[in-house]
């Protein structure tokens, strides 16, 4: 049974609804409160009778027109008027209540619960045997916490005493409170609530308890009076705010519990009470949308902390409704605020006067702590900085030195840490862990844990309060310099394949203390920081920068660390250098200032003799040699790589050596040779040697990439998506938008092969944004080229130079060639549809003069299209000839099959079917699958007509 549900089971009249203090009847049209009439226009109330009688729906405009106002027409002016006339008499922003709610473009929606009854409610008084005592009025603007009143309300019928447990604001008097209300009921009325937060005279504890349940009297021991009179009665006893009188409040609520056995006792307090029968119920904060994914108005609103931010918001009068770019600031600004409710309504109360924008930026400073509340607030609840003062005052001189200790950490930190950080003169490390028990215990350090492990944290504004309490800055220096030497250390002795994060494995949750590493960076390069501690941190943190995609802020600590450590010809040094030179690459281009980065880094790496480190280098520099175009310098590094990789005898080493032939072969236009390197890319054996890895870039997606691409164009369609999907499946494990951003550019251009337009289209739509997210410019570039592409096949040849020109710009100004080629045909290919042959005919001599590469044979048979119906037959005959040698060479039969099909096309144009069909039919018979893509039913659509009129002339004859 729902122990919440008093509704009467018998027959009832609709008629009556009952909402918050109000109860309106409809046959009446009689609005009151408490028992009083309230004056509402006629307009209003039928506003209101509409809203009611469909509560939690959205109510359009245009019913609620032609529910008031049937058969006029009148403006919308009208409407928010009378909606802000009922808003008025409902007390909306006065008394914390929350009834009609704007939903922008639709219409409005009646927010609070409704219930109907048969007749008028009578007072408490009536309908229960008992009264409550010193209850306070139900909360009326309660959010996210109906299901833990529900909760908490069943586990204290069966346990009888439950204790809720929070930080300071987090809404432990609200639930409190709202349980009382639920349990009315059940107790017949007999709920006692006491609040101890205007206590400040221990003694009298005992005392207001027995004020309060009705025992009246002086007592030699009233401890002892109190459960022999309460022995007999069955109450609800509400303990509230007991944490600054819990040595008190604890052995006496103790004894009720076990001499009383019908008293059931609800507490509130910053702590357990530890004593017997108490069941601990921890509050959370209240959830808020998380920071990884783009978020609109209506998915931030299914979140308990924005729907109390945009609710307290509203409620102040200045008209705040929540729209899509307000949403991930407001997402942000509760996620700063740590779910907390006070801190919540008091920044909510602020927006009319700086804004969404100025709340957010305000965060950073110390004015949050002071934002005033409601006036009608315990003192303690008036401010955040009033709140955390009365925590603060509650502890002992060594929590207090721990908690202002603890400020030294951003977000979560181990034990281990603090023990590092915090151990010395004032505390033995033994004495560190009691002091964070103790702070955990008192709710102002929480725990997080998951199946990593347990790591703790100060919640934003408590770090902000103990942070100003941290006057003294020689103590404040030498803390945070042994949390950046923990940090170095932590980071240096880590494996960079631990580093490799999932959000399926929750690995992700693991670099949540990576905040801190780059607090230590940030105090280590300022004036008073460590800046020879600076560099080895920087580079300890290279891996982890690039493996997480941070590539700006990467290479703005290389660029400030090697400044520091000059040219010192050491192993940092190379590390350094080589993570500015990848940091650089993905986010300017391909500059001469990467080359230079990754020259010096590899002429450290042969000089100290590091093999894996040359190997990881040389892959690198492999990446570097592909983006801008150099297939066969590109080639010579990887046989470099090769060679390297022998001297070793590592097994792993050779495996990655084949990917970099590979890749090198397909680019080179050796197809049949790509695919022997990278097929050792479809088994499942991990790289487990780390040394071996560059992070930043999954070199098993790479070659998987480029094995789907060779499987294509040698006339494997099929396998070719099979293998793509499963490099996308590993690149979204891995969550590493750059391994992502390749796959999406692989498996479009697959796509748009294949003649499934609109599959490419679906990807290249989260393809772009996604790489202009993380900042990088080549793989933003080439989805805008692939867009081009795909305009150009759909017929709509301006979008598709428009998209193609920008591509090839943007390309040019990062030095970024791999694709020039092929958006270079696809420009000249719309040039030629718009009558500008000349400018198409030089695009394709331009790029036919870079050199042997994999899409030779495709821009020789574009060229032979151009010129097969002008005057220049001959010509066209002679480039499609050489696209068939030529792509016969490189293993390509997707492209013989494409240049056939253009061949054929020509052949039968000139009357000379019976040579058409010599030419198409031979290829593509090869093919054995991929039947269903656009070359291969385009070849046998040709084929179809070349068979029927072969029949038509046998017939004829």
């Amino acid at each position: 049974m729902n122990i919440m549900d008093t509704r009467s089971n018998g027959p009832f009249s609709p008629d009556l609804i009952c909402f918050g203090p109000f109860r309106l009847s409809v046959a009446e049209r009689v609005l009151e409160k408490e028992g009083v009439r309230v004056r509402l226009g006629s307009r209003a109330l039928d506003i209101l009778i509409a809203l009611v009688e469909r509560p939690t729906e959205v109510v359009t405009k245009k019913e609620l027109f032609a529910k008031v106002w049937p058969d006029l027409v009148v403006d919308e002016g009208n409407l928010r008027y009378h909606v802000s006339a009922l808003r008025k008499a409902l007390g909306e922003g006065r008394s914390g209540g929350r009834y009609v709610t704007n939903v922008s473009g639709r219409g409005y929606c009646f927010v609070a619960p409704v219930s109907r009854s048969a007749s008028l409610p009578a007072p408490l008084s009536n309908l229960f045997a008992h009264s409550p005592v010193g209850l306070p009025l139900k909360p009326t603007g309660m959010v996210g916490r109906e299901e833990t009143v529900q909760f908490i309300s069943e586990e204290l019928i069966a346990r009888r005493f439950l204790n809720i447990v929070g930080s300071g604001g987090i809404g432990k008097t609200t639930v409190a409170t709202a349980v009382g209300h639920a349990m009315l009921a059940v107790f017949d009325g007999a709920v006692h609530y006491v609040d101890f937060g205007p206590l400040a005279t221990p003694s009298l504890v005992p005392n207001i308890v027995a004020s309060t349940v009705g025992l009246s009297g002086n007592f030699d021991d009233p401890l002892a009076a109190l459960p022999a009179f309460l022995r007999d009665r069955r109450i609800l006893l509400v303990l509230d705010s007991c944490e600054h009188l819990i040595e008190w409040i604890a052995p006496l609520a103790e004894r009720i519990f076990r001499e009383a056995p019908e008293v059931h006792i609800l507490a509130t307090s910053r702590e357990p009470l530890q004593v017997e029968g108490e069941q601990v119920h921890r509050l959370d904060p209240l959830t808020c949308p998380p920071d990884d994914e783009p978020l609109t108005a209506a998915c931030a609103l299914t979140f308990p902390a924005v729907q109390l931010f945009v609710e307290r918001a509203a409620a102040n009068g200045y008209g705040f409704e929540l729209n899509d770019a307000d949403a991930p600031i407001v997402g942000k600004i509760c996620r700063r605020l740590d779910g907390i409710a006070l801190a919540l309504e008091l920044a909510a109360g602020r927006v009319g006067i700086y804004g969404i924008k100025g709340i957010a930026s305000l965060l950073d400073g110390p004015c949050r702590l002071l934002w005033q509340g409601r006036r009608t607030a315990l003192p303690r609840h008036q401010t955040l900085s009033a709140m955390l003062d009365w925590s603060y005052n509650l502890l002992d001189e060594s929590e207090r030195a721990m908690l202002c200790g603890l400020s030294v950490f951003v977000g979560a930190f181990s034990f281990e840490a603090a023990q590092f950080v915090l151990a010395g003169e004032a505390f033995k490390r033994e004495g560190v862990v009691e002091a964070i028990a103790s702070l955990v215990t008192k709710s102002l350090v929480t725990v997080e844990t998951d199946r990593t492990g347990t790591l703790y944290r100060l919640l934003d504004t408590t770090r902000a309060y103990v942070l100003a309490k941290m006057t003294d800055s020689g103590e404040r220096n030498a803390i945070a310099q042994r949390h950046a030497i923990f940090y170095r250390e932590f980071l240096e002795r880590i494996e960079i394949t631990s580093l490799t994060w999932s959000k399926n494995d929750g690995a992700a949750e693991r670099w949540r203390h990576f905040s801190n590493a780059r607090a230590a960076l940030e105090w280590s390069f300022s004036e008073h920081g460590d800046k020879e501690l600076g560099t080895a941190l920087a580079a300890a943190s290279a891996p982890v920068f690039l493996e997480l995609s941070l590539l700006t802020e990467c290479r703005v600590w290389m660029e400030r660390a090697i400044a520091e450590h000059a040219s010192q010809g050491d192993r940092r040094e190379m590390e350094l250098q080589e993570a500015l030179a990848v940091s650089l690459m993905f986010t300017k281009g391909n500059s001469d200032d990467v080359l230079a980065a990754f020259t010096t880094a590899l002429s450290l790496a042969q000089f100290l003799e590091l093999p894996y480190h040359q190997m990881r280098l040389l892959a690198a520099h492999h990446t570097f040699l592909v983006r801008i175009g150099d297939f066969r310098g590109a080639a010579a590094v990887a046989e470099q790589n090769e060679a390297v990789a022998k001297r070793t005898g590592d097994p792993i080493a050779m495996t990655m050596a084949d990917w970099m032939l590979g890749v090198s072969h397909h680019l080179l236009g050796d197809q049949a040779s790509a695919r022997e390197h990278c097929e050792t890319a479809l088994k499942p054996a991990p790289i487990e040697n780390s040394s071996l890895i560059r992070p930043g870039y999954d070199q098993r997606i790479r070659a998987l990439l480029t094995l789907a691409r060779a499987l294509w164009l040698g006339g494997y369609a099929n396998r070719a998506v099979m293998v793509a999907t499963e490099a996308l499946h590993h690149a979204t494990a891995l969550d590493h938008p750059v391994s992502l951003c390749l796959c999406g550019i692989y498996k479009v251009t697959l796509f748009l092969w294949r003649g499934e337009w609109s599959e490419a289209e679906s990807i290249m739509d989260k393809l772009i944004p996604y790489a202009e997210k993380y900042s990088l410019r080549c793989h933003h570039a080439i989805g805008l080229g692939l867009k081009g592409e795909l305009a150009l096949r759909q017929g709509d040849t301006e979008a598709g130079l428009r998209l193609l020109n920008a591509s090839l710009g943007a390309l040019e100004a990062v030095q970024h060639q791999t694709m020039t080629p092929v958006f270079t045909s696809d420009l000249a290919i719309g040039l030629a549809r718009v009558g500008r042959p000349d400018e198409a005919d030089a695009a394709i001599e331009r790029e036919m003069a870079f050199g042997p590469h994999f899409y030779l044979p495709e821009l020789m048979r574009i060229k032979g299209e151009l010129l097969a119906f002008g005057p220049h037959l001959s010509e066209a005959e002679y480039w499609f000839s050489r696209s068939l040698d030529l792509a016969r060479e490189q293993s390509a039969l997707a492209w013989e099959l494409r240049t056939a099909t253009s061949l054929a096309h020509l052949r039968v144009h000139q009357g000379r079917d019976d040579e058409a069909l010599c030419v198409l039919r031979p290829v593509y018979d090869r093919f054995t699958e991929g039947f269903d893509t656009l070359d291969l039913r385009v070849a046998k659509r040709l084929l179809d007509e070349l068979a029927v009129a072969d029949d038509r002339l046998i017939a004829f004859r």
